[in-house]
């Protein structure tokens, strides 16, 4: 039987998958070189990948480039 979690509850599981997804894409970004700053992933790339449509291999170096390039907007957004 499945438990119903409470809305504290379901907040902590949330945090904590948060959290186990960060750790795993920092840990595939170590395990490979991460895409330079000043090389794009190509829309075609992007697009595919955000429809669910490349395999592992493909979707890597669109996953780096995400992880390398996201903060750096983040930091801007933020100080705005």
């Amino acid at each position: 039987m499945k438990k119903k979690l409470t809305a504290q509850e379901g907040g902590t599981e949330t945090e904590t998958i948060r959290y186990m997804i960060d750790q795993r894409l920092k840990a595939r970004i170590s395990e490979q070189s991460a895409a330079p700053l000043d090389a794009h992933v190509d829309e075609d790339a992007i697009c595919a990948f955000v429809e669910g449509r490349l395999e592992e291999a493909e979707a890597s170096p669109v996953i780096s480039h995400l992880i390398t390039v996201l903060p750096s907007h983040d930091s801007a957004i933020d100080s705005v």
